[in-house]
């Protein structure tokens, strides 16, 4: 993890890929200009190249500084720049074949430079010369280099590829225009809209609230893919307003390309709308001309086959507690790639960093280790505690190498199901993750699942999500997942200057990776900026006016804001005005005269480049106040916290993963529990609680030994009026056997030895009578 404790394991582990010799100390990079010898040894296994290597030890000091590294090679014209993970010895001349992971490079030429920023831990500078290549055929060189640690300005290490020419030739293919203002589609058939009537309004007046979409609602019989792909032309092209993304709801046609050897699903056929596609005899797209790029976005929303529509109806309901600050979990993420993969941990973790901007909200199982196996209970474990992006290589089916698998198993992925919190978003490169062909596969039973998973991002076939640099890129920038991903699919389906293959031809079984990537769930959902809520508070007209307060994710006021008031008045929604928050977080209505009653009331922001979007709906009193029934405020009755220990113990898995468990039970109706804690003095954060049983629950924080938690419960009644429980602070102690408990077996195998003994000595007496 990229945690104090990973930082820890990275210190620790990193040593072990290459034994320090004595001929190099580590030294912490600081400004100057500095020679290093280039040779004269070569790599075995590559032959033609020689090395100069520089050991450094990034401090915390410096993490999330970028440092520059520019060289003077002179004239020598093929030469690269390299960090790789662990001190690398300079007798060691196979560590290129080895899984100590590359962490950025630069391109070959002559006087390379490398932008990199910085993560604690140990690191090898590596200055990599091809004597061949290069012409000079010299295999000592003496180059010059200049470090420069910026103390501002944004760089993500991934920024390295728009340098590249084989990039640049992409992007220039690409439509200038990829992302687009407009409206969004949503397409549904009349049986299904019957039975979510309420739900598709309330999605669609949430989003008009919180992220300024409008969205046209179509309710149609399609009768087949193509009739499906007719109408979202039409949509587009023919119209005077048209669409930048089309939402899919229920059971609708689903293309499939692929052949008799091998088909799978995709929605390439929905979003290139200007491409032509090859059928075969059984309807399957078997290749496709991509020829002015890809004009939408395209999500689906739709149950498993294995489950009822109900299970759209209960996705639809966390999706608007999500909308409107009622559900929530920190920000921050989960990096998970296994064993196979571990090369690309460093590019992934960077390519997050671009949404989080910081690593301190990142969190890497494993941390940057080269040789790392990841366990089901594993992964299980920190998806219990909630994040909201979750990014990782993981083998299909959660073929996890340190094994334990199933824990996300059972009948219809019962495990992926059941998972409490979870992630507000999978970003998966796992094979058959979003595979509708498998009745429950792990994206759609995370969606309609009990965590608060609202959009799940992966391969319905066997391949991962290359290129992903260019999603994070997008979505960094205050973008929705639908946005990212279209630019990611445009420049993903360019000409492939590695592959030499053609965008005019992308055959369904021989193109490289990304035709079965699709989205499945709430494409308009942003992740960059801090998250802000609307305090749960009565709003009651005095002398025509109203008052609500705004705070951030930690629960500071947040002033400056242009805040937004709409209610609601014979069932039509009219906006009220705008207010700007005080340093205090308050903002101050001014309301038209209104006839005594409760209304409707929804306040709401639609973001900046520091916060993003936030909705709350409110109950507005006029000449009135709230009415209980007896029972009805809810109440604290008990809070109970136990420390738990998940142990692993499978194959070459042996960790103890400790965490505290704060169960609440709650009398009467609350709307939302939600949780705010801090640790060692931090912050505070929030996140959801979720129902285990009537009126219980339950929410899991993971913490180190003698880390100080503070918390209190936040909860709010039937009208979204909060709620405060007392605050209690408490020390982290591992849960500790007793004296009695560490006797209990060793004392048995002792009475079990005598009992062997006197039974093999009464054996042994009758063989001799």
């Amino acid at each position: 993890m990229l945690s104090l404790t990973s930082m820890e394991n990275i210190e620790k582990s990193s040593s072990t890929l290459a034994a320090p010799n004595g001929h190099l100390s580590p030294v912490i990079p600081h400004n100057g200009t500095y020679k290093c010898i280039v040779g004269p040894k070569p790599i075995n296994k590559v032959g033609d190249v020689v090395l100069g290597i520089v050991w450094w030890h990034i401090p915390k000091e410096l993490a999330g500084k970028v440092v520059v590294i520019t060289t003077d090679t002179d004239g020598h014209c093929d030469m690269t720049v390299e960090i790789w993970t662990g001190y690398i010895s300079v007798n060691e001349t196979e560590w290129w074949v080895k899984n100590a992971p590359l962490i950025a490079g630069s391109q070959h030429g002559r006087n390379p430079m490398l932008v990199w920023r910085m993560i604690p831990g140990n690191y090898t500078l590596v200055f990599a010369h091809w004597p061949y290549s290069c012409g000079c055929k010299k295999f000592r060189i003496e180059i010059t280099y200049n470090v420069t640690i910026l103390e501002k300005g944004e760089w993500y290490n991934w920024m390295a590829n728009l340098q590249n020419p084989n990039v640049k030739i992409k992007l220039s293919q690409m439509p200038k225009n990829v992302i687009k203002k407009g409206r969004g589609a949503l397409l549904i058939n009349p049986s299904d809209y019957q039975r979510l009537r309420e739900w598709i309004h309330t999605y669609i007046t949430d989003a008009y609230f919180k992220y300024g979409v409008n969205i046209s609602l179509y309710v149609r019989d399609f009768k087949d893919i193509h009739e499906v792909r007719g109408f979202l032309r039409r949509l587009y092209f023919n119209n005077s307003n048209p669409i930048r993304g089309a939402i899919l709801v229920g059971n609708l046609p689903f293309p499939i390309m692929g052949n008799k050897t091998y088909a799978y699903y995709s929605t390439r056929y929905y979003e290139d709308l200007d491409g032509y596609f090859e059928f075969n005899e059984d309807g399957w797209i078997e290749w496709w001309n991509n020829t002015n790029g890809i004009e939408i976005w395209v999500a689906i929303i739709r149950p498993p086959s294995a489950f009822p529509i109900e299970s759209l109806r209960w996705y639809f309901n966390k999706l608007h507690m999500y909308y409107t600050g009622l559900l929530r979990v920190e920000r921050r993420a989960l990096i998970a790639v296994d064993h196979s993969w571990r090369g690309a941990t460093a590019n992934l973790a960077d390519e997050v960093l671009t949404v989080y901007k910081s690593y301190d909200n990142i969190t890497v199982m494993g941390g940057l280790k080269g040789e790392y196996a990841i366990h089901g209970m594993e992964f299980m474990y920190y998806l219990q505690s909630g994040y909201e992006i979750t990014a990782g290589w993981i083998h299909g089916g959660f073929s996890f190498e340190a094994g334990g698998g199933d824990v996300f198993e059972g009948k219809n992925h019962e495990g992926s199901r059941k998972l409490k919190l979870g992630s507000i978003i999978f970003f998966m490169s796992t094979c058959g993750f979003t595979n509708y062909n498998e009745s429950y596969c792990h994206a759609l039973s995370f969606i309609i699942g009990e965590g608060v998973t609202l959009v799940a991002i992966g391969p319905t076939k066997s391949e991962g999500i290359l290129e992903s640099w260019t999603f994070f890129w997008k979505l960094g920038e205050g973008y929705d997942v639908g946005d990212s991903f279209l630019f990611w699919l445009n420049y993903r389906f360019t000409d492939d200057p590695w592959t030499k293959q053609s965008r005019f031809y992308i055959h369904s079984l021989t193109h490289s990776w990304g035709l079965g990537v699709v989205i499945y769930g709430d494409p308009l959902l942003r992740f960059a900026g801090k998250n802000l809520y609307f305090e749960g508070r009565i709003l009651k007209v005095v002398d025509n006016q109203v008052w609500t307060r705004i705070v951030d994710e930690g629960g500071c006021p947040v002033g400056s804001l242009n805040i937004s008031l709409s209610m609601q008045v014979n069932g039509t929604w009219i906006n009220v005005g705008n207010a700007i928050t005080d340093s205090n977080g308050m903002a101050r209505f001014r309301v038209p005269h209104l006839e005594t009653g409760v209304y409707n009331a929804s306040l709401y922001f639609r973001g900046n480049k520091e916060y993003r979007p936030a909705l709350f709906y409110a109950y507005l009193f006029v000449n009135c106040d709230p009415e209980y029934r007896k029972g009805e405020i809810p109440v604290v009755e008990r809070i109970s916290k136990t420390f738990e220990v998940m142990r692993i113990r499978e194959k070459n898995k042996r960790i103890d993963l400790p965490f505290l468990v704060i169960e609440a039970t709650i009398e009467g109706t609350a709307k939302s529990v939600i949780l705010s804690y801090a640790l060692n003095g931090s912050g505070r954060f929030f996140k959801s609680m979720f129902k285990v049983d009537d009126g219980k629950y339950i929410a899991y924080i993971l913490g180190n030994e003698n880390t100080k938690i503070s918390y209190e419960i936040i909860f709010m009644d039937k009208y979204l009026i909060e709620y405060v429980s007392g605050k209690e602070t408490l020390i982290f102690r591992r849960a500790k056997e007793s004296s009695w408990s560490r006797l209990i077996l060793p004392g048995l195998i002792i009475v079990m030895l005598i009992v062997l003994l006197i039974l093999a000595s009464f054996l042994q007496r009758r063989m001799h009578r």
